[in-house]
């Protein structure tokens, strides 16, 4: 049903039309895409993160993750690696 919408809060609306990963991607590139929560698609579902991350439980820890990943990739140049957030 076109214009339908899931109200997670006051500031955050979902479109209820969006059934596939190209339906998220186009969504999320919009003006309507909501800019300050975490919002990911996975298994076919839209997962909302509205708790910003610490930067010391969350992101220290997780730049060491991906630097540890990124230094074994380059050693055997197998791939490339992006951290999250990436859109």
């Amino acid at each position: 049903m076109p214009g339908t919408l899931i109200r997670v809060d006051d500031s955050l609306e979902i479109p209820a039309d969006i059934e596939t990963l190209d339906d998220f991607r186009l969504w999320s590139r919009s003006d309507d895409f909501p800019r300050g929560p975490r919002i990911d698609f996975v298994s076919g579902e839209i997962e909302v993160t509205m708790v910003p991350e610490d930067a010391w439980f969350h992101s220290a820890p997780k730049s060491e993750i991906v630097c540890a990943i990124q230094n074994l990739m380059r050693k055997r140049r197998i791939g490339t690696v992006f951290a999250d957030g990436l859109r």
